[in-house]
């Protein structure tokens, strides 16, 4: 790693001790230790030790992954003197650089008392290091066992590094950020940019999501030739969800922002029965089983294709063999003159489609305007304006789920 992540991480560690102060500044928590968590530093996995030679894991505190500070630092190579009498850490000297790539026996994930040490301080280059969540929440170094532990995210603060949480395989990836040009005189955001750390939250925020919990697929600067402006490429993943922004380098505005559903499954997986897949579509369209006449129940690259017809009208849809997802679906009225007029499918209004899409995207009905809604292939089609973003979105006829957003800044 870059010399400036090794004396920017040491320099957030702490020794244990026994500490005496005041009791609003020690506050008992309860958390996880996760031993499952996976750690990569310089692409090789690394296992933490304690001051005695006992592994110590990560731990999962307030939906926030916090790591053991103290042999990070001894990986990084440098000394750390703790201060009794101040409750200060402050970094001094070097020494010979420590790696333990040995994995530990099996240990188990354990629900765990904490302590949150608002007491403690962290000295980095002469100065007092303070941390923030995603919302400007202060957060504090956590105690457990004679170890000190930081979240992810202060981390990235204090060393200038990229921290990727994979909430898929449980793998967290201390890496150098990649670098186009390497003998200019100053690095990083310019004076007017918000930097990508922020549009990392903004996106995050947006989608109301938290960043241990996504896995983030692209985070880079990108121009726009057609509009002439500079922009945040911020993409990432949050369970079967895939979120797409474009952020204004300077402003912070959402440019754009597609929102997907992920079907993918693996081959190796057990299949859901037909038969589930029939279920899961009748529950779908918000119909009961009596009346249903099914025409088509096959499997076919990983899908269901089933399609039946109730109350006058035709239903096709495709079910994923192994999540049991609807991946794609339409209905429409059938000429077969099967059943009758009192036995209709009941469906949302354009009227409750379009306050389902308002409500969705946090606008009220005075603001919306050039409103447009369509009914096609089951879903309702609508679009609109508010302030200087155009609205699209599809919505379910039936349950009022909302499809296929997206938010795009106009100029």
């Amino acid at each position: 790693m870059k010399k400036i992540l090794c004396s920017a991480m040491a320099a957030c560690l702490i020794f244990s001790g026994t500490v005496i102060t005041n009791a609003a500044d020690i506050i008992n928590r309860e958390a996880q230790l996760r031993p499952d968590f996976t750690i990569i530093i310089d692409d090789e996995v690394n296992y933490f030790k304690s001051a005695d030679g006992k592994y110590i894991y990560p731990i999962l505190y307030n939906d926030s992954t916090y790591l053991p500070l103290r042999s990070i630092g001894e990986i990084i190579g440098k000394n750390v003197n703790w201060d009794e009498s101040t409750k200060t850490i402050t970094l001094s000297g070097k020494r010979d650089s420590y790696k333990n790539t040995t994995k530990p026996s099996s240990a188990k994930i354990a629900d765990i008392d904490v302590q949150e040490r608002r007491d403690f301080t962290i000295i980095l280059e002469g100065e007092e290091c303070n941390f923030k969540d995603a919302n400007g929440k202060a957060v504090y170094p956590l105690l457990y066992n004679g170890s000190t532990y930081l979240p992810l995210r202060a981390i990235s603060e204090i060393t200038g590094n990229e921290v990727i949480w994979d909430g898929d395989d449980k793998v967290i990836t201390l890496r150098d950020k990649e670098t186009t040009v390497t003998d200019a005189d100053t690095f990083g955001p310019t004076e007017n940019d918000i930097g990508i750390e922020k549009a990392k939250d903004i996106a995050l925020e947006d989608a109301g999501c938290k960043e241990e919990n996504v896995k983030f697929i692209r985070t880079e600067k990108d121009y726009d030739d057609n509009k002439d402006i500079f922009f945040y490429d911020v993409e990432f993943t949050n369970g079967n969800w895939k979120h797409e922004y474009e952020i204004d380098v300077e402003t912070g505005d959402i440019l754009t922002h597609y929102r997907d559903y992920d079907y993918e499954y693996t081959e190796g997986d057990d299949k859901i029965s037909i038969e589930r897949a029939k279920q899961i579509a009748i529950d779908h369209a918000g119909l009961k089983g009596a009346g249903i006449k099914y025409i088509k129940t096959e499997l076919e690259d990983g899908k269901y294709n089933i399609e039946f017809t109730h109350g006058g009208y035709r239903y096709e849809y495709n079910i994923n063999a192994y999540t049991g997802s609807v991946t794609n679906f339409k209905s429409e009225k059938s000429n077969s003159g099967v059943g009758s007029g009192n036995d209709k499918t009941k469906y949302l209004t354009n009227t409750e489609a379009l306050d389902a899409v308002l409500n969705y995207a946090g606008v009220k009905r005075p603001d919306a305007f050039e409103i447009k809604v369509e009914l096609d292939d089951g879903r309702y089609e609508i679009e609109f304006k508010s302030g200087r973003y155009e609205y699209e979105a599809e919505v379910d006829i039936y349950t009022g789920k909302v499809f296929d957003y997206k938010r795009e800044y106009d100029d």
